[in-house]
């Protein structure tokens, strides 16, 4: 079979045995074998009809045809295909690219972007609002003292820390990711907005700061915990499970379209994201100082509200996979068990308690 000119690399082909092979019959089957050559390839449409096999209208090669043994009942050879792994020895040698990305993914990036540049905005205040003076020369309310004000911020950010492994799993595991990031941006609503009313000048003057600035720090403590805990795993599920496929690209290049490389890009993406948000604290500070604390807590109060209108409008076109359970429940049993078996994970194992002398199976 003859190369194609502008061809720059061994095409895309079908090798077969001859027309009329010696010692054989018209009607005996063919074997048909597929194979890719380098990592170029030109035109896909430079290609005979019959090396086109498996090929959709929109340029997809249906995963990679490979050996293959036809139907010669009528005299004309009629290939059966069948598909091979991702990692595939062929497919490797093609150059790989990121696959279509769903819009809900970017949705839900763009959601647990904007719920971070509301925990920046917030958190950056909080440390004058509790150490200065209300009428002194940096901005504050409180008056409680550096000290004072450094243990309370870091008592929140462990409290933030701690939430995603406590509070987010057991909701995951109970009512699912969608139900568990409704609730948590409905927390961080309240919490904004019981930050927002407690430092008006009203308020304080009643002495109602300190006790609702903790109140607020536990509904978005849960809130923020709630969305780091999901967000993640959420963004995944709208990534549908493809293996690795091949496809002429804009350029005509025939190209691997690879899952990992489309979950590192979304990723990615959502991180640039964050770091952008976190350049929200800039404004806030200025805020902080030529209006009120009560302006800096009114933006994080927005901003969850329009972060969930598009997910409340695209419920639908989401992909929300039913509760399956949490696997860090097991894990602690494991480690309890490890612990009381002298710190041996094998006692762990089924088969040592399945044992007539030990406990049932986990």
């Amino acid at each position: 079979m003859g190369q194609n000119p502008g061809v720059r690399t061994r095409p895309l082909g079908l090798i077969s045995t001859p027309k009329n092979p010696v010692n054989s019959t018209e009607n005996k089957p063919r074997r048909f074998i597929l194979r890719l050559g380098s990592a170029e390839h030109s035109n896909v449409d430079d290609y005979e009809p019959h090396q086109q096999l498996g090929c959709t209208s929109d340029g997809f090669i249906k995963s990679t045809p490979i050996l293959l043994r036809s139907d010669c009942s009528d005299g004309v050879a009629k290939p059966k295909f069948h598909s091979t792994k991702g990692h595939d020895r062929r497919i490797h040698a093609l150059i790989h690219e990121v696959d279509d990305i769903p819009p809900t993914a970017w949705l839900l990036t763009f959601t647990g972007a904007l719920s971070q540049l509301a925990r920046y905005g917030i958190t950056v205040a909080w440390q004058n609002y509790l150490q200065n003076p209300r009428d002194g020369v940096m901005p504050g309310a409180l008056e409680l003292g550096q000290a004072k004000a450094t243990t309370i911020r870091d008592a929140y950010l462990f409290f933030q820390y701690l939430t995603p492994s406590v509070f987010a799993v057991v909701l995951d595991a109970w009512i699912g990711r969608y139900k568990t990031i409704m609730l948590s941006l409905a927390l961080l609503v309240v919490g904004y907005l019981m930050s927002m009313l407690t430092a008006l000048s009203a308020t304080l003057e009643y002495g109602a700061g300190v006790g609702g600035l903790a109140a607020a720090m536990v509904f978005i403590g849960l809130g923020q915990g709630g969305i780091s805990a999901i967000q993640y795993p959420f963004i995944r599920d709208q990534i549908p499970e493809i293996e690795t496929r091949v496809k002429k690209n804009k350029r005509g290049e025939l190209v691997a379209m690879n899952q990992k490389l489309t979950i590192q890009y979304v990723f990615n993406g959502y991180y640039w994201m964050v770091n952008v948000a976190s350049l929200f604290s800039i404004p806030t500070a200025l805020m902080e100082k030529h209006i009120d604390f009560w302006a800096v807590y009114l933006l994080p109060i927005c901003i969850p509200i329009v972060s969930t209108a598009p997910v409340i409008i695209c419920k639908k076109r989401l992909v929300k996979l039913p509760p399956q359970g949490n696997v860090l429940p097991h894990a602690s049993q494991v480690i309890w068990i490890a612990i009381r078996s002298r710190f041996r994970l094998t006692a762990a194992n089924p088969e040592y308690r399945a044992a007539p002398h030990k406990h049932d199976v986990l």
